[in-house]
């Protein structure tokens, strides 16, 4: 995932959803959560994405970690991709993600996150 082509990280994110739906979650995890320090905006947002389609609902740690990315994040895509995977990962009623997406929906400056919070808190209201 932390490869510079998106080419070659879309097919790792495949990679590491066979091998999640194989039963191997936590390793499969673990290689996203490497990546969502990377330097490079497009790698952190992919690691997110991929996490969204590889964590199990109601995964405490990996609420905890989207939220993180959600409320901290500098780049418009991270957020975005993190308030996109939340709507997987987080179940209905979760209190950090609730808040997360309340915050960004009221003061993030990118309407599309703005947008993405809204569509995440329809989810988990």
């Amino acid at each position: 995932l932390g490869h510079e082509s998106a080419f070659v990280r879309r097919a790792a994110a495949a990679a590491l959803e066979a091998l999640a739906r194989s039963g191997c979650r936590a390793p499969a995890a673990e290689a996203c959560w490497a990546s969502i320090e990377h330097g490079n905006a497009d790698v952190r947002a992919s690691a997110l994405e991929a996490v969204g389609k590889i964590a199990e609902q109601g995964d405490t740690v990996a609420v905890g970690k989207l939220v993180a990315c959600v409320r901290n994040d500098a780049e418009v895509l991270v957020r975005h991709a993190g308030l996109q995977a939340l709507r997987s990962v987080a179940v209905q009623g979760d209190v950090r993600a609730v808040s997360a997406a309340a915050s960004a929906l009221q003061g993030d400056s990118c309407s599309s996150v703005r947008q993405a919070a809204a569509s995440a808190l329809g989810d988990l209201l």
